[in-house]
């Protein structure tokens, strides 16, 4: 597609109505791009981008929801799935999946979607089931016990540098709280983000910045875009961004530090997918108003490849682009 910033490209032209749910991009590892799908489970890709591979994840379990994997040992993977124990562990860099030995005792209607984290030390899974309380295993998925503190029942998300950091945005109060014992208590931090009053926290999401502890970007639907660089106890709203919805991070533009960052959102009255290479002072549109892709599940960068972008839209499987 020429006429946008960056050059798009379909991966799954052997699939029909695929939903990516979530994928992720490891920073290490034999794997560059594993998703989580509807319908399909989901497919680990080590080479060629342009076609799904012939092989999902083995055994298959139909629907996948959600994915997440160790930093610092990325053999190490987790997913939550459809049906009872609604999750399942990898220790080969998702190529084989094994179910967790037991479910929490909560869980009782499914995996969740984008619902599960693990430490980047590969110690602890943090976890909120479909309907249930946030809970977390450090015996790979044997026992679960409660997160403690009072921690509200939103999504976790592990730091990517401090081996038992996990983080959990709660966005019906614009608070975040953090663990830094692997998920067995929480604290809730001083900073103030602007809230979404909601049912569902589906439009607003918190990420954790490749290679920084503490460093967390927060969506917050209508009320924009922030960042935190000490976990939550300060937040800097980002100028500019009018809306955001999904956020991820990719390899650091040659001679930044920083990492690039992507969103999809509205910037100046236009929605889109942008880019940053500096921390949000400016953003560069890197798709066109032919190419929306409708909703957007996922949206990160490729944390070894600068310039290239993974987006998971409704019914569409995976697509990525690289800037030209």
């Amino acid at each position: 597609f020429t006429k946008s910033p960056c050059t798009w490209y379909f991966n799954n032209k052997n699939l029909e109505q695929t939903v990516a749910l979530q994928i992720i991009s490891p920073m290490d590892g034999e794997a560059t791009l594993v998703s989580a799908l509807g319908d399909q489970d989901g497919f680990r890709y080590t080479g060629n981008l342009d076609a799904a591979p012939a092989d999902k994840h083995k055994p298959p379990r139909w629907t996948t929801l959600s994915i997440a994997y160790a930093v610092k040992d990325p053999m190490k993977m987790v997913k939550t799935i459809n049906k009872p124990p609604y999750g399942c562990i990898s220790y080969d860099n998702g190529i084989t999946w094994s179910d967790f030995k037991k479910k929490p005792e909560n869980a009782k209607a499914g995996g969740g979607t984008r619902s599960i984290a693990l430490t980047a030390d590969g110690r602890s899974i943090v976890w909120l089931p479909e309907k249930a309380e946030l809970v977390y295993s450090r015996d790979d998925g044997a026992t679960w016990k409660k997160c403690g503190g009072g921690v509200p029942a939103m999504r976790p998300v592990a730091d990517t540098v401090h081996p038992s950091k996990v983080y959990v945005y709660d966005s019906n109060r614009g608070e975040m709280w953090v663990s830094d014992n692997g998920g067995e208590s929480f604290s809730r931090k001083e900073g103030k983000f602007e809230y979404v009053v909601k049912w569902t926290p589906d439009d607003c999401m918190a990420a954790a910045v490749i290679g920084l502890e503490n460093h967390v970007w927060v969506t917050a639907d209508t009320k924009g875009l922030f960042r935190t660089p000490d976990g939550g106890d300060t937040v800097i709203k980002i100028e500019g961004v009018d809306e955001a919805y999904r956020i991820g991070f990719g390899k650091a533009a040659p001679g930044n530090t920083y990492p690039a960052v992507f969103i999809n959102g509205k910037i100046g009255g236009v929605y889109g997918f942008y880019r940053s290479d500096d921390m949000g002072a400016t953003w560069a549109r890197i798709n066109d108003d032919l190419h929306q892709y409708g909703w957007i599940h996922c949206i990160i960068g490729d944390p070894r490849q600068y310039g290239r972008c993974y987006v998971a839209p409704e019914g569409r499987g995976v697509i990525y682009g690289d800037f030209e």
